[in-house]
C-alpha cells in the first residue's frame, strides 16, 4: 500500500513538473518567408498580377524584414532605438512601395498598412 501510494505521488509529481516546463518557442519564418506573405496578400488586395512589380514589392518586403530582424537580434540596443530602427525601416519600406504603386493604389495601399500595424504584422 505504502508503495502503490508513494507511486502516485511520484506520477502526479512528474505531471506537474512537465507541465510547468516553459513551452519551445513556435519556429518564425524568415525575412524571406515573411515577405512572400505580405507580398501575396497586397498583390491580392491591389489586384496586381505584373511579376516585375510584385518583384518588387518582395525586395522593398524582404529589406524591410532583414532590417527588422537586424535591430531586434542587437541586445545592446535600447527599446527606444530598437523602435528608431523599426519606423526608419517601414518608412523606407513605404516609400518603395508608394514609388511603385500606381496613384489610385495609394488610397488601399495606406489602409493595407493600417491592417498590417493593427495585426502586428
Amino acid at each position: 500500500m505504502k508503495k502503490l501510494i508513494f507511486i502516485l505521488i511520484c506520477v502526479f509529481l512528474v505531471i506537474g513538473l512537465a507541465q510547468a516546463q516553459p513551452k519551445a518557442a513556435a519556429p518564425t519564418a524568415s525575412a524571406v518567408e515573411r515577405a512572400a506573405m505580405k507580398t501575396e496578400r497586397l498583390g491580392a488586395l491591389l489586384k496586381i498580377t505584373d511579376n516585375a512589380q510584385l518583384g518588387r514589392f518582395h525586395e522593398a518586403a524582404e529589406d524591410f524584414y532583414k532590417k527588422l530582424d537586424e535591430g531586434l537580434a542587437m541586445p545592446n540596443l535600447t527599446d527606444e532605438l530598437k523602435k528608431v530602427k523599426y519606423l526608419r525601416a517601414n518608412q523606407n519600406y513605404e516609400s518603395r512601395i508608394k514609388s511603385v504603386l500606381a496613384p489610385e493604389h495609394h488610397n488601399a495601399f495606406k489602409q493595407f498598412m493600417d491592417k498590417e500595424k493593427a495585426n502586428g504584422n
